[in-house]
């Protein structure tokens, strides 16, 4: 019984793996790259500058419903002043509140 290829000569085998069966040999590369680049690009990132995104806005803004009101309930919550009952209505509001004034009407959309 002949011993496999790779183990014999490693180099001389991804070479004729990369010219006979190159879609299987190639995504084995892309595949133990990806884990390597999840260690190396994020502090790369930070030393070029690049910082952390914003956060995304989940509602649409109104004068009721903001990121800190969100953040006092939830600690409310937490500390049993306030039920999950309270939350629920609060968040209910919120998210049906209708901002005041009238619609901004996009510009350069028109037919």
């Amino acid at each position: 019984m002949s011993s496999p290829r790779f183990f014999s000569a490693p180099l001389s085998y991804m070479r004729w793996a990369s010219i006979e069966k190159p879609a299987i040999f190639y995504s084995i590369v892309v595949g133990c790259i990806g884990p390597v680049m999840m260690v190396v690009v994020p502090p790369l990132r930070h030393r070029f500058g690049d910082g952390p995104r914003e956060a995304i806005p989940l509602s649409y803004p109104s004068e009721y419903f903001s990121l800190q009101l969100w953040r006092n309930w939830v600690q409310d919550v937490e500390r049993g002043e306030q039920t999950m009952i309270h939350y629920c209505v609060a968040l209910t509001v919120a998210i049906c509140a209708v901002p005041k004034g009238p619609r901004k009407i996009p510009e350069g959309y028109d037919d």
